[in-house]
């Protein structure tokens, strides 16, 4: 980090803050990641559906995640960050939307999850690069401890979590 950026004197609050938020919302689009392809599971029990399933959801956020580091370097962070969670939140928006409508595809699945999983190919980035500019270098090394205690939690909690809501019939899904 560099020595002349200013970190606010009330820092704690706002990675306190930061964090939380980061940790529902990625808990939030990792449910619904993990929703999506349990009733792609249930609906097709196709081991060929959910690969691709799983490819839409992950492979999109690994190959824009390789440049979306040096891109970043480009842009406010704090915008790409919102932009970025935005187009989550849109993708998941549509999902619904159209479910309500009754267009149940699966290839309309498909699609959502490749717009969600560039959505975080591009947060992940951007969260992991606001951290430095929002804490102190002494404290840096636990915050970032704390990030990935938190992904982690979510990668663990996400997918049981989904399978519950799916289970109760509450899911636009049903």
């Amino acid at each position: 980090m560099s020595e002349n950026i200013p970190i606010s004197s009330y820092w704690k609050q706002t990675t306190v803050l930061f964090l939380s938020a980061q940790f529902i919302s990625l808990l939030g689009s990792s449910i619904v990641q993990h929703a999506i392809i349990w009733h792609i599971v249930i609906n097709t029990s196709s081991g060929a559906m959910v690969a691709i399933s799983t490819i839409c959801g992950f492979l999109p956020q690994i190959a824009i995640s390789f440049y979306a580091g040096p891109w970043l370097d480009r842009f406010d962070k704090k915008r790409v960050n919102m932009m970025s969670d935005g187009l989550i939140a849109l993708a998941t928006a549509m999902i619904f939307i159209s479910f309500i409508l009754g267009f149940k595809s699966i290839w309309l699945l498909f699609l959502a999850l490749i717009f969600r999983s560039l959505g975080t190919g591009i947060q992940t980035p951007a969260v992991n690069a606001m951290i430095p500019l929002m804490v102190p270098r002494e404290h840096l090394v636990r915050v970032n401890g704390l990030l990935s205690s938190f992904n982690a939690l979510t990668m663990l909690m996400s997918p049981v979590i989904s399978a519950s809501i799916y289970a109760t019939k509450v899911s636009p899904f049903q």
